[in-house]
C-alpha cells in the first residue's frame, strides 16, 4: 500500500513539474510570436520607406529629363535651332533598372491575426502525449503542447514571409543603387553641358 502511495506522489510530483514546464514552454513561445508579428510589421514599414524612396528616384529621373530638355533649348543657335556640333548623344540608363520583380507583402498586425491567416489545424490530431492519469493537468499539459505546436507552425510560415520580403527588399536595394547611380550621371553630363554654356 506504502509503495502505491509513493508511486502516485511520484507521479503526481511529475505531473505537477511537467505542467509547469508546458506554461513556461506555452509562454516563451507566445512571447516569440509577438516578436515575429512587430518584426513582420517594421519590415513592412521598411518596404514602404524603400518604396517611398525609389518614387523620389524616378521623380528626379523625371526632373532630369525636363532639365536637359532646358538646356538643349539655351544651347539653340540663335534660339531658334539646335547647331549640329552641339547635339547631345545622351545615354539612359535609368530604364533598364525600372523592372520591378513580383511583389508579395504580407502583414501581421497582432497574434490573432497570424493565428487566423494560418491553414486550419487538423481536426483528427492524435494526442500530444501519453496519458498515465487521465486528470485535469493531462488535459493542461495537452492543451499548452497543442497550442505550441501551432505558434512553431505560425512562426514557420512567418519566417517564410519574412524571408521573402527581405529579398524582396534586396532586390528593391540594389535596383534603387543602379538607379541613383544612373541619375548621379545624368546630373555629371547636365552639369558639364551648363558649364559650357556659360562660358
Amino acid at each position: 500500500m506504502g509503495d502505491q502511495r509513493t508511486s502516485q506522489q511520484q507521479i503526481h510530483d511529475v505531473n505537477k513539474e511537467s505542467v509547469a514546464a508546458t506554461r513556461r514552454i506555452r509562454a516563451l513561445a507566445e512571447e516569440s510570436r509577438a516578436a515575429g508579428v512587430d518584426t513582420m510589421n517594421e519590415l513592412d514599414r521598411q518596404g514602404e520607406a524603400l518604396d517611398r524612396a525609389e518614387k523620389g528616384l524616378d521623380t528626379i529621373n523625371q526632373d532630369m529629363g525636363k532639365a536637359e530638355q532646358n538646356l538643349d533649348e539655351l544651347e539653340k543657335c540663335c534660339g531658334i535651332c539646335l547647331c549640329p556640333w552641339n547635339k547631345k548623344n545622351r545615354k539612359n540608363n535609368y530604364d533598364k533598372y525600372n523592372k520591378k520583380g513580383k511583389q508579395k507583402k504580407v502583414t501581421y498586425s497582432s497574434a490573432e491575426n497570424v493565428a487566423t491567416t494560418q491553414p486550419e489545424p487538423k481536426t483528427t490530431q492524435q494526442p500530444a502525449m501519453l496519458r498515465v492519469t487521465n486528470d485535469e493537468q493531462e488535459d493542461e499539459m495537452e492543451e499548452n503542447i497543442n497550442v505550441v505546436g501551432d505558434i512553431t507552425a505560425q512562426l514557420k510560415h512567418m519566417a517564410l514571409d519574412m524571408g521573402s520580403e527581405l529579398d524582396r527588399q534586396n532586390d528593391q536595394i540594389g535596383r534603387m543603387t543602379n538607379k541613383a547611380d544612373a541619375n548621379k550621371d545624368r546630373i555629371q553630363q547636365a552639369d558639364r553641358q551648363a558649364a559650357n554654356i556659360l562660358k
